[in-house]
């Protein structure tokens, strides 16, 4: 797995999770402005710390 950081057309910055080996896009995070670059790689760094131990919930019935 790996995050990939982005810039959208309208200048803003977000992130993909992608998975291993060929790097299909998994999740893409929301937008941050252009000036909070900074606040992407901190959405990273906490995704990093926590999804190892994350609860699945399943509300499907």
């Amino acid at each position: 797995m790996r995050f990939k950081i982005s810039e959208s057309t309208d200048g803003q910055y977000y992130f993909e999770i992608q998975a291993g080996g060929n790097y299909e896009t998994l999740a893409t995070s929301e937008t941050y402005k252009r000036s909070d670059k900074r606040d992407v790689q901190a959405a990273i760094d906490q995704i990093r710390r926590e999804a190892g131990g994350a609860d699945v919930v399943n509300d499907s019935q």
